[in-house]
This record gives structure tokens, sequence and C-alpha cells, in this order.
């Protein structure tokens, strides 16, 4: 893949190697890039923020689920609730927006 846009001038003044790139928009996302000789990304490894957050979101819906249950709210307010947790932790636009499917079983409310 060729560098293109905003990474055009930095290919231009790379040599065959690697950089690692770090940002922060939504939490650290982190890039490792390895450059050929021509300036191709030879591999890219990304870890993103919604992916480092995945285990605490799971553990806290968990946790929010219990707690709603246990106070005997609505399906429909748990729902709304989680929805609630996950957008505090500010995934990605897309996670954001497909997250959540809820399956309820027979033996709650």
């Amino acid at each position: 893949m060729k560098i293109t846009g905003k990474f055009t001038k930095i290919a231009s003044q790379l040599k065959e190697g690697e950089e690692v790139i770090v940002e922060a928009p939504r939490g650290t996302l982190y890039y490792y890039l390895e450059f050929d000789s021509a300036g191709n990304i030879a591999l890219a490894d990304l870890v993103i923020p919604t992916a480092q957050n995945q285990v605490m979101m799971e553990k806290d819906i968990g946790l929010l689920v219990q707690q709603c249950l246990d106070q005997n709210i609505p399906r429909d307010q748990i729902e709304r609730e989680i929805e609630i947790l996950i957008r505090a932790y500010d995934p990605c636009m897309s996670c954001a927006t497909h997250f959540l499917q809820v399956n309820w079983n027979n033996s709650g409310k």
C-alpha cells in the first residue's frame, strides 16, 4: 500500500525501517508501521482505544445489568442504561452506533 495524503511528506523522507506513532483523540491509539525502501507500508499493526477498553466495557455492563435487575428496572430502561454506559467510554462512531444487541431469555422480567 502506498502512503498517501498527510503521510506523503513523511514517506518521501523515510528509507527502509519502522515507525511507531501514538495519538490520543479517544484514548491512546497505537500504530506500528514498517516501511520498505520505496516508502510503502510493509506491515501495519493498529491497537485502537475501543479494543483496549473492550474487557472493562463488558465487565461494567455485567455489573450494571445485575444492579438494574436487582432494582426491578424495566428491560427497555436497562438497555438505555447500557447505551449510556458504553457511550461514556467514547468508542468510535461505528461501535457507538452498532454495539448493542440485547437477547433477553424468558426467565427475566
